[in-house]
């Protein structure tokens, strides 16, 4: 069979495949935003201190990051950078505030930087990227 009678629209790896669409981006990214709020949830609810939770919480962060960092992009992907940009930017100000947390400036910058992120993801449709998963 030739790879024409085995297409249905969705199938890849006949040829090169080109760039997925905003949607198909926005449904993988919110998959993995969804399994990170699971993930979230569960540090909250585990017996860990508010230090080994924190550090565990930006762990996951990061991980969430890197997957995000590997979907293929959209054609135009500009937005998308942008918000993965400004959640790498959250996480950083994340790490340090975990190091000074009575730091008032650095809780400030954390607040703006999430805030940030949560409504990059909010104007691309990532519905499951908001909260901890914003960041």
């Amino acid at each position: 069979m030739t790879c024409a009678a085995l297409a249905s629209g969705a199938l890849a790896g006949c040829g090169k495949s080109g760039p997925p669409s905003k949607a198909q981006y926005l449904a993988r990214a919110n998959k993995i935003c969804a399994d990170e709020k699971l993930r979230m949830n569960s540090i909250a609810l585990s017996a860990n201190t508010l230090t080994e939770a924190i550090d565990e919480a930006n762990q996951a962060r990061a991980q969430t990051g890197a997957e995000l960092s590997k979907l293929k992009k959209p054609a135009t992907s500009a937005a998308i950078n942008e918000w993965l940009a400004a959640r790498s930017a959250a996480l950083a100000v994340a790490r340090r505030l975990a190091l000074n947390k009575r730091d008032k400036a650095v809780n400030r910058a954390y607040l703006r930087a999430t805030r940030k992120a949560e409504l990059l993801a909010k104007s691309l449709g990532l519905t499951s990227c908001k909260g901890f998963a914003a960041t």
